[in-house]
């Protein structure tokens, strides 16, 4: 299975091939979106993986920092997919598990209090 930093790779060398890059930078504000959505996506990914490599966490403090830390991550990558489909003007429709999962962050940490 292809993994997001992978295809994260393929889109840049995609857009950075001469001909496709010039094409792009018409529009500096799509190639600037597109270039920051790719930055965030390649983030975004380290600190999964970061998240993922964990050690055992003892301090409650330390345990809530880095789940709402891995629901938020989640949360921008996921905007900033979306905004990528934007600055490449391609079709996108999320995943409705992924909007599941999203409304299930902001109903728990986003802001829990004016949740009913």
């Amino acid at each position: 299975m292809t993994t997001i930093s992978e295809l994260e790779s393929e889109i840049r060398d995609i857009i950075n091939n001469p001909r496709k890059r010039y094409a792009l930078l018409q529009n500096t504000a799509a190639w600037n979106l597109l270039c920051s959505c790719l930055d965030v996506i390649c983030d975004t990914e380290l600190s999964f993986d970061a998240f993922l490599k964990q050690r055992e966490v003892k301090d409650d403090g330390e345990k809530y920092l880095l789940v709402y830390g891995a629901l938020q991550a989640l949360f921008i990558q996921q905007d900033a997919v979306t905004n990528l489909a934007e600055a490449l003007n391609i079709s996108y429709t999320p995943d409705p598990l992924l909007k599941h999962i999203r409304e299930i962050r902001n109903a728990s940490v986003g802001h829990p209090p004016k949740r009913g």
